[in-house]
């Protein structure tokens, strides 16, 4: 038999089938490479002859007499003659024709079309039945055309399958153009395409059509470059394409990611409509012309199914003239543009939209944190403004509530700053939606965007909210749009999501934005703002001696051994400072900075940077400002805009002062921190800085407290200048301040030495007797080697809550400290601190290894108490000091 294509037909009766479907079995008759895979067993003779074979040719395989049920690719043959019975009971078989599966069994075998392939060799069905007879046959080329044809374009094939039939077809020169012989769709002037099931291809700007012979609406083959197509959509002619491209023809997977269908491709050109037709208001007009052309998408009473459509040049120009090009707000397009989001409407107070509007993010509260989660990047939030703050700084008169503007999503944080007007005692709102594109209606150039919200007087909150709100859309405007498009009003609710598709969204969008567009600009939030000092501490009380000493020198320094409590002090009497001034300060007018060995007069003051210019090699340097400098701008600033009354107080906050080289990182500040020195005092003096030359004069509402470790005794090395202008505050160890702030005792009811000599370890009584350990070893420290610097804080014991805390406390925080300050001397730390008066003998070995110095690991509570009771000469029962009780 003489080789004309690569592509085969095998028959195999229906009592066979499942056994060459799933294969031989036997590796001592069949190669073992072959077992499970499909075969074909042949008897030889005219009919039935494997001559012609060729590995890799294509196999369409028919359960005779269905049709096609699997698609296998052949790989060998065998001699099997004598053998056969291990797959038939038959014995004359005389080859074995092993195959590969690439579709091994179709769910439901494929019926041919005989009438087109009898057409194919121009002949009548039963013709094209007879070359196929018999268990082999291969196919000539005018039937493989059709065979190929027919299986692509009507049947789910596996991705494998159809690249095989694929390959096997564009052996044929004219492939693509058979695909749609049979169509016979006329070309026409304009095009009509139904692009209702897969609107990403709208955005995508390509027509899609599965490859079928005999549907004209599928025939995307007769597009050409410059034709032009309108796009018909959810009810809407949305706009019009032009061609741009000829037909291309992939595969595309189903839903099932498994198989995949041919389908042809179009590239277009988009043009949208700023107002998209209504099928209902051109519906008439068009239908005008439905007898004029064949393949029209519309008849006398509605529109035809189908894919893509033939138009009368009269209704392609009268669609062309009625529609407009689309010019969507930025807003509205960054949305459509994402193919997929949520809008979100924000019923806030004026205040909340005035925070919106200056740090270009949405703040949401801890109860929304569900909500938060869910939101993603490209959703939009809607502004909308109530009519009155019901809460801090109310308005002084109601205006109607509406929307405001939007602003489309670009990431989300959680923030640590106070912004809003009641964050001050807490951080209500940390959750924030960040805007990338933000628009709103008000009047922006009557906002001060570069001042925080809670710094507003009354009377400039009254007057910014009159300017939020001027140009807002009525509520009841809003919601009689989204009425009309969505069939429900928007929800006024705090925080909530729209709920409609994301057409309907995209033109509730639309209609909002474009009643809004008249007063809609676009505002570019400024780059930082400060966030809301947070409120002193609730119940403690700066000494009023600090308070006057700050006021009448303007630099204090806090000294102490270590845990007493300087920073805590230093920044509360800072807050209390600068509160005692203002209602709303920012958290700039309280800055920290700690010092180093490597500090710096260019880190604290002022210094150079170096910056490569962008796209040149060349390097500009600039001065940037320190900590120092720029809390010192913005005290003199706030100094020259007062008129008449007391300016704002700044403060700054150098923790570990004495670490630092403080002579060098001051440079030529320390003239200027004297009072009667600072700007509009009698002494007025100034100096100039080291690098910029500018010329610095302090204002008088700029206060600096330094705090002091004297645990490593550098605060011998203060020098006398510094001394002289700083006032210089002790803050030793106070175990009484654990007893009336520790939720664990009462300090009216409470006597500590009774607790302390209690036998059972009860959370108050290992506390009494910490607080009394902590009284004796500071009382040995300073009479030992440590000194007074090295006194052991009480802060160490602030917050615990229980015997776990206490214990804790004492393995990781105090011992370790103990054993630095001795340098891992155990001998002499017990000769100094862990030996009574009475009998000096060691006590409390439990505590550290006798043997390396160090603290012991894994100390039991039970014998951490027993160790405190000895250092104060408590002496603990042998049966009972190890009972301990959380209650």
């Amino acid at each position: 038999m003489s080789r004309e294509t690569d592509t085969w037909i095998f028959n195999i009766g229906p009592s066979n089938w499942e056994v060459c479907a799933n294969g031989p079995t036997d590796s001592s008759i069949h190669p073992e490479e072959y077992l499970g895979q499909p075969c074909h067993g042949i008897r030889v003779d005219a009919n039935k002859s494997p001559e012609g074979l060729e590995e890799g040719d294509l196999v369409l395989v028919r359960e005779s007499p269905g049709g096609v049920r699997g698609i296998w690719r052949y790989l060998d043959k065998q001699n099997i003659k004598g053998v056969s019975q291990e797959l038939w009971s038959d014995s004359d078989y005389e080859w074995m024709l092993y195959c590969e599966a690439l579709e091994r069994d179709l769910s439901e075998p494929y019926s041919e079309d005989w009438e087109a392939l009898g057409d194919a060799i121009g002949a009548k069905p039963e013709a094209a039945q007879s070359q196929i007879r018999g268990a082999v046959s291969n196919l000539s080329t005018p039937l493989k055309r059709e065979y190929l044809t027919q299986l692509l374009t009507e049947v789910d094939l596996s991705n494998t399958a159809g690249d095989a039939i694929i390959e096997s077809l564009t052996s044929l020169d004219d492939w693509p153009e058979i695909l749609n012989s049979s169509a016979n769709a006329d070309e026409a002037p304009y095009y009509w395409v139904n692009q209702t099931s897969k609107i990403h291809h709208i955005e995508e700007e390509i027509l899609e059509a599965p490859v079928r012979t005999k549907e004209p609406t599928h025939d995307i083959s007769r597009l050409s470059p410059g034709d032009t197509v309108f796009h018909y959509s959810g009810g809407k002619i949305i706009g019009y394409s032009s061609v741009s491209g000829t037909r291309s023809i992939h595969w595309d997977s189903t839903e099932s990611e498994q198989k995949k269908k041919l389908r042809q491709r179009v590239q277009v050109d988009l043009t949208q409509f700023e107002r998209p037709l209504l099928f209902r208001e051109v519906f008439e007009v068009l239908a005008a012309d439905a007898d004029q052309i064949s393949n029209y998408p519309v008849h006398d009473s509605g529109l035809n199914s189908g894919y893509l459509f033939n138009l009368t040049r009269e209704a392609g120009e009268y669609l062309r003239a009625e529609g407009t090009e689309w010019e969507p707000h930025p807003l509205v397009k960054s949305f459509h543009d994402s193919g997929d989001g949520s809008v979100y409407v924000c019923s806030f107070n004026p205040s909340d939209h005035l925070t919106i509007h200056r740090r270009g993010a949405v703040l949401l509260w801890r109860g929304k944190k569900s909500v938060w989660e869910r939101i993603s990047k490209g959703d939009v939030v809607l502004f909308h403004a109530k009519n009155e703050e019901d809460r801090a700084n109310g308005t002084a008169e109601h205006v109607p509530a509406g929307l405001i503007g939007g602003g489309v999503v670009n990431s989300k944080s959680i923030k640590r700053e106070r912004w809003g007007l009641d964050e001050a005692d807490d951080l209500g709102n940390p959750y924030l939606l960040n805007l990338e594109k933000l628009y709103t209606t008000a009047d922006i150039d009557r906002l001060a965007l570069n001042r925080p919200v809670f710094t507003l007087t009354q009377s400039e909150f009254e007057a910014e909210f009159d300017a939020l709100m001027d140009g807002c859309l009525p509520w009841t405007t809003a919601n009689e749009i989204a009425n009309r498009i969505n069939g429900k009003g928007l929800a006024s609710r705090s925080f909530s999501k729209v709920d409609a598709s994301f057409n309907t969204l995209v033109d509730l969008l639309e209609a909002l934005t474009e009643e809004m567009r008249p007063q809609l600009q676009h505002l570019e939030p400024p780059e930082e703002l400060p966030g809301m000092l947070p409120h002193p501490s609730d119940g403690f009380q700066v000494p009023n001696s600090l308070k006057r000493r700050l006021g009448d020198v303007g630099q204090l320094i806090f000294y102490g051994p270590p845990g007493t409590g300087k920073t805590f002090t230093a920044t509360e009497l800072a807050r209390q400072w600068v509160y005692s001034r203002t209602d709303t300060p920012t958290d700039t007018q309280v800055q920290t900075v700690t010092f180093h060995p490597s500090v710096s007069y260019e880190d604290f003051v002022e210094g150079l940077t170096a910056t490569k210019s962008s796209g040149e090699d060349a390097v500009t340097y600039k001065y940037e400002a320190g900590t120092f400098k720029e809390i010192y701008e913005e005290a003199r600033d706030a100094y020259e805009r007062t008129d008449g009354d007391e300016p704002p107080r700044y403060v700054l906050i150098i923790d570990e002062i004495n670490r630092g080289n403080v002579p060098q990182i001051l440079g030529e500040l320390i003239s200027l921190l004297e009072s009667d020195k600072r700007l509009d005092e009698p002494q007025q003096t100034s100096v100039q800085a080291a690098h910029s030359g500018e010329k610095l004069t302090l204002p008088p509402n700029l206060y600096i407290i330094g705090t002091m470790n004297t645990a490593d005794q550098s605060i011998a090395l203060i020098d006398a200048a510094i001394r002289r202008r700083f006032s210089f505050h002790p803050f030793p160890p106070d175990t009484q301040v654990i007893i009336e702030k520790s939720s664990l005792l009462n300090p009216d009811k409470d006597d500590i030495d009774t607790l302390a000599e209690e036998s059972s370890i009860t959370p108050k009584s290992l506390l009494a007797r910490s607080i009394k350990a902590i009284e004796t070893l500071n009382e040995r420290i300073v009479d030992g080697d440590p000194g007074r610097g090295q006194r052991l804080g009480h802060t160490y014991l602030m917050g615990v809550k229980d015997t776990t805390d206490i214990c804790d406390t004492w393995q990781f925080d105090i011992l370790p400290l103990l054993e630095e300050y001795y340098f891992g001397n155990v001998d002499r730390l017990r000769a100094d601190l862990l030996t009574n008066d009475d009998d000096d003998e060691p006590v409390a070995d439990v505590l550290f290894d006798t043997n390396t110095g160090e603290v012991r690991p894994e100390i039991q509570p039970s014998e951490i108490y027993s160790a405190l009771g000895e250092i104060v000469g408590i002496q603990s029962s042998d049966d009972s000091s190890d009972v301990i009780n959380e209650d």
